[in-house]
Parts: structure tokens; C-alpha cells; sequence
């Protein structure tokens, strides 16, 4: 990263750097995605934009209904990579209730973010993920936090990168739905929404996996 770049992220160092996961093997290794993200994460780290590495996610909630949950969670295994990147454990705090974007804001907020007073962040992730990324953080992070993004270059075959393209623009929509309109930063609703309209949290949601997968076109 160019120094200008980092100029640009460096006006003020952030509470915190808050990666999101990107999918974990059945093994409970990394795939490249994710380990790319983390990458990125320790890059801004050891160039001082933060002194904390928030790791977000459990795992994808299709998981559950798929019946193949993973040996263990991916911020588990992102902090492990960290780790044997040499940063220290220290510096490190896993998130591991999330299984997608909005949890990933939701918990990272309400559970560590909230709690350390933490209100300037820096978040990874892909750049086909950015524009839900930051339609989500800016929603659920609202006005309390400044909020700087980074997104790490996908590298994959032309057609796959077309698919998870043109799957983020699907899922945006559904998103949008599911989510309404609502003010930023409001976590009673955000809470209601994810608890009662979601099939990764809730046991009877709204938006079942079925409805979901017909939504998607993955029927």
C-alpha cells in the first residue's frame, strides 16, 4: 500500500480494526479469502492504525441448515492465523456470535465495542463485499462511530467473481427488505429484526431459509 493510501487511513490512529470473516474449510482452516482479509488486517495493524484486531464471525449461517458446521468458529481460526503472523494474542479479540454481515455489526458493536467505549474503526473486508459492508456498519454503527473501510482485491477466475457479484446484488436487495427503513444507529430495532426476521438467529423468522433460498435463486 502506497504512502498516500496510508496517509489517508493515518489522520488518527482507530480504537480498533474490525475484520470480517469470509468463510472457513470444514477442517476449520482459512480459506484464501478470509486469510486475505486478515492479511490486510495485520498490515494496518503493524503500520500502527489501531493497537486492538477485532476478528468477526462465527460462521456463514447456511451452515445450520446445510448441517455442516464448521470445527470451529472463523474468528477463532483468524486469530490463530494472527497469531502465528506475530501478533499478539493480547491484541486480539474474537467475536463469535455473528454468522453474517449484520451480525457481524450488531455483536461487534453491542458486545465490544459499546462496552470499550470504542467509537473510531477501521473494517476489512473483499471488495465485492464492500457496498454491503459499509451499507450495514453505516446503519448499525450510525453517527456514534467514525468509520474508515479498506477492501482487500478478490482474486479469482473472471466468471466466479461475476457469480459472487451478481449473488451481492440479490442479497442487497432481500437486505434492504428485510431491514426497512430505519434510523441509523438504532439497536432496539436492528435487535428486533435480527432476532425475529433472520433464520441464522431466530427460530422462527420471517425470512425462513427456504423463503431465502427461493429469493436468491438458489432453488
Amino acid at each position: 500500500m502506497n504512502e498516500e493510501r496510508y496517509l489517508l487511513f493515518f489522520v488518527l490512529m482507530r480504537d480498533a480494526i474490525i475484520v470480517l470473516a469470509g468463510g472457513i474449510n470444514s477442517d476449520g482452516s482459512l480459506p484464501d479469502l478470509t486469510r486475505s482479509r486478515v492479511d490486510r488486517g495485520i498490515q494496518h495493524f503493524n503500520n500502527g492504525a489501531a493497537r486492538i484486531l477485532i476478528m468477526t464471525g462465527k460462521y456463514g449461517f447456511w451452515l445450520d441448515w446445510q448441517k455442516q458446521v464448521p470445527l470451529r468458529s472463523e474468528a477463532e481460526a483468524m486469530k490463530e492465523y494472527a497469531i502465528s503472523r506475530g501478533v499478539s494474542p493480547a491484541s486480539i479479540v474474537a467475536e463469535q456470535d455473528s454468522k453474517d454481515t449484520l451480525g457481524n455489526a450488531y455483536f461487534t458493536k453491542r458486545n465490544i465495542l459499546e462496552p470499550n467505549n470504542w467509537k473510531n474503526v477501521l473494517v476489512i473486508t473483499s471488495d465485492f463485499h464492500l457496498e454491503r459492508t459499509k451499507y450495514i456498519f453505516d446503519l448499525v454503527l450510525g453517527g456514534e462511530c467514525s468509520i474508515r473501510y479498506d477492501a482487500v482485491e478478490t482474486i479469482l477466475p473472471p466468471e466466479k467473481l461475476e457469480a459472487l457479484r451478481k449473488q451481492e446484488t440479490k442479497t442487497m436487495v432481500i437486505l434492504k427488505e428485510m431491514i426497512g427503513e430505519i434510523n441509523p444507529g438504532d439497536m432496539e430495532t436492528i435487535k428486533n429484526i435480527i432476532f425475529s426476521k433472520h433464520p441464522g438467529y431466530s427460530p422462527n423468522p420471517e425470512y425462513s431459509y427456504e423463503r431465502l433460498s427461493e429469493m436468491l435463486g438458489r432453488r
